[in-house]
């Protein structure tokens, strides 16, 4: 039984023009030459140009529409059939700013899951549910890191 429902896209896609790609191509294409001539290093080289081009790939990629709950156990991702437990959740937070509900959950190789909503969506009446639930910290952010990666993607 879901309590709270909504659908949002996995991301906010900006299209990006045909210098973009260029750009991030000659750059990879730098760093790899860089890399090769100064460093004389060929299998990072290689590994610069792989990561690159699923950089760029990755860029390309348009989002998927996807439908979001919450239902008494906890989170549900229905086209990923991907359940997240409150027992398995320390803390969350919402990001108005990027759109973004972050959940910290109790693993070491994902500790930070962001769900996304809409603009228009009410996300207070979710806020007001989650609060009952689980603790809420609002120092909990998306990594620098992360963001900068979200940046260079153009997402």
């Amino acid at each position: 039984m879901a309590l709270i429902r909504w659908q949002a896209r996995e991301f906010n896609y900006k299209k990006k023009s045909i210098n973009w790609y260029w750009i991030v191509f000659t750059i990879i294409l730098l760093l790899s030459f860089s890399t090769f001539y100064f460093f004389q290093d060929p299998i990072f080289a290689i590994l610069i140009i792989f990561i690159g081009f699923l950089i760029l790939f990755a860029a390309s990629k348009k989002p998927q529409t996807k439908r979001y709950e919450i239902n008494p156990n906890g989170f549900s991702i229905e086209d990923d059939a991907v359940n997240i437990l409150f027992k398995d959740i320390e803390n969350y937070n919402i990001d108005e700013k990027n759109f973004k509900i972050l959940i910290k959950i109790k693993s070491k190789f994902q500790p930070l899951i962001s769900i996304p909503f809409e603009k228009n969506h009410n996300i207070y009446k979710i806020d007001k549910y989650l609060t009952e639930k689980i603790k809420k910290d609002k120092k909990l952010a998306i990594s620098i890191p992360e963001l900068l990666l979200l940046k260079l993607m153009g997402i």
